[in-house]
């Protein structure tokens, strides 16, 4: 019986020794690994930053690669990201509630609303600037074209208030005129000086 039990207690000796071999193999192959890894992580970026725009913002939120993708002079400016600023030099004074498509129920100060201040307020995006309306250049860029709106009353009311907005591209106010039904009708088809037509299904 004393000889099992002299091998147990021998391996029980040699193990901690055989460990001492493997860990440093172990931990050299886990590092080789993760190195790796890491290199491929960063050679993919560059590749797809040359192959095409790409935005590595919205994997990883690097500082350093931030400031490069902002000053970039190829990549689309994204308009859906930004913020409200307050620029009270950029109120569009020529827009009104006087606009003949804009439902009563629409009509903000005319119906009593005392605040204004809403109208020192602009859109700026990130990183880039966004052109003002161009009543004119939008009609001439979609001549023979169609824009539709489809919601609910509030896409109603966005229509209206873009159909007031691309009136002011037109000399001649007495062109826009209505091809069939009344403003209550659910269908609406406007023409605005033989350039545009708006559809809006509400």
């Amino acid at each position: 019986m004393a000889a099992p039990s002299l091998l147990l207690c021998m391996d029980h000796r040699h193990q901690p020794t055989n460990q001492k071999h493997h860990l440093p193999l172990m931990i050299k192959k886990e590092l080789v690994c993760a190195i790796s890894l890491m290199i491929v992580l960063a050679s993919s970026f560059f590749v797809v930053d040359l192959l095409g725009p790409f935005d590595p913002r919205s994997v990883f939120r690097f500082g350093f690669m931030t400031n490069n993708i902002k000053n970039s002079s190829h990549m689309a400016c994204d308009y859906s990201r930004g913020r409200w600023i307050r620029d009270e030099s950029y109120k569009n004074l020529s827009y009104t509630e006087n606009c003949p498509f804009l439902d009563p129920g629409f009509r903000c100060v005319q119906n009593g609303r005392k605040d204004v201040d809403y109208l020192n307020w602009r859109w700026q995006p990130e990183g880039c600037d966004l052109p003002r309306f161009n009543a004119s250049d939008l009609l001439g860029r979609s001549r023979n074209g169609r824009i539709v709106f489809a919601g609910d009353s509030v896409g109603r009311n966005q229509w209206e208030s873009f159909l007031c907005m691309l009136a002011q591209g037109v000399s001649n106010k007495s062109s826009i005129y209505e091809e069939n039904g009344n403003p209550n009708n659910q269908t609406q088809r406007i023409s605005l000086h033989a350039l545009q037509r708006i559809q809006s299904h509400s």
